[in-house]
């Protein structure tokens, strides 16, 4: 067993240093300096770190993964104290990424020196990537490079787990893909009612889209993640052109055909739009007969396995074939809000289930 007090200073600072998206290059190189003076044989991997500690069973990997990025610290005057000064009260820690994920980060620090000096059952990998917060670059990064690695390694079998929060309270399996798309539209003709065409015309795609999200519901829903649903984020206007910008939830068959088929849908209506998509998320799944999925069934009966709301690296991996849980000590409500706090007490039960975990995946 690890020592909290150890992580927790740990933690205080990883906090201590500021890591915003696009800014993690210090926090990196503290990771990087941090564990190859404990004798962890890291490396820089883009802009992430990695590290490999080799196991008995050079059959089996399992990927230990949290991202070092967070959000931005929002109006300073909604935070009590200051965001990179972390203090600890009625045991809860303070701080910007406390529980989004620095808290997860250290406990895997933690772990890569521990297993550095106690030959794990397994390869276990760690991988403290940038980006998570916007556009999951880091992970991406990370899985390219990783993926030739593995067969250089030869690998029969590899999962991973992602160190985000659950509260230590749920193991996230899954969530649906999220994509942005744009559909502008121009006048081309008088107005009507006074109204210029081209908002006449958004307005009736808007209707008309209803009708394409039942089709989609009954055609793709997903047996645990759902069916995929398309909302109205935006609509602007400016000098005869308008558009709107749709936030579409995707599932796995769905995702790859969605802009097409929108594309499809709009050539049939009687006025001209163009779409672009303008940001994109797949959906991930892990398949409930994987080992870890199995391990957590059996060994920890009351933590249950959920779909979640909000998209995360998880999808990266499973689109990589990798299949991938989330787990994490910090609270998720806690997350992108002033006055992010971590709960101490968190750590020590974090640190045992993985360790458990990992034990028994290496071992199967």
């Amino acid at each position: 067993m690890l020592l909290q007090s150890t992580t927790t200073d740990l933690l205080a600072k990883l906090i201590s240093i500021p890591s915003k998206t696009h800014e993690e290059k210090k926090i990196a190189n503290f990771i990087l300096d941090w564990l190859r003076t404990n004798g962890v044989p890291a490396k820089m991997q883009d802009e992430n770190i990695v590290a490999c500690i080799k196991g008995i069973n050079q059959d089996k990997a399992l990927i230990l993964t949290g991202h070092i990025d967070t959000v931005a610290t929002g109006p300073l005057e909604a935070w009590n104290e200051d965001p990179y000064e972390p203090m600890v009260k009625d045991g809860m820690m303070n701080g910007l990424g406390a529980s989004d994920m620095k808290a997860g980060v250290a406990v895997f620090m933690e772990l890569a020196v521990h297993y550095s000096k106690h030959v794990p059952k397994c390869d276990v990998w760690f991988a403290f990537v940038v980006g998570e917060e916007i556009d999951g670059r880091g992970s991406q990064s990370f899985l390219k490079w990783f993926t030739k690695q593995s067969l250089y390694f030869g690998y029969k079998h590899i999962e991973a787990i992602i160190g985000e929060p659950t509260d230590n309270a749920a193991l996230g399996v899954g969530h649906r893909g999220n994509m942005f798309v744009e559909i502008m539209f121009s006048g081309d003709g008088l107005a009507k009612y006074g109204i210029a065409p081209e908002i006449l015309h958004a307005g009736d795609l808007i209707k008309k889209l209803e009708s394409l999200e039942v089709k989609w519901k009954k055609q793709f829903a997903h047996k645990s993640l759902g069916a995929p649903s398309i909302g109205l984020t935006s609509i602007t206007t400016k000098a005869r052109k308008c558009s709107i910008v749709l936030d579409i939830r995707t599932v796995p068959k769905l995702h790859n055909q969605t802009t097409d088929l929108l594309k499809d849908f709009c050539s049939k209506l009687s006025f001209k739009t163009k779409v672009r998509l303008m940001d994109d998320c797949p959906a991930g799944w892990t398949e409930e007969n994987t080992e870890l999925r199995q391990l957590f069934s059996r060994a920890y009966k009351d933590i249950p396995q959920k779909v979640f709301e909000g998209a995360a690296d998880l999808c990266f991996f499973t689109e990589n074939n990798i299949s991938t849980v989330i787990f994490g000590p910090g609270q998720r409500e806690k997350m992108h809000a002033a006055n992010e706090s971590f709960e101490l007490a968190k750590i020590p039960v974090y640190q045992q289930i993985i360790m458990d975990i990992a034990s028994r995946y290496g071992g199967v």
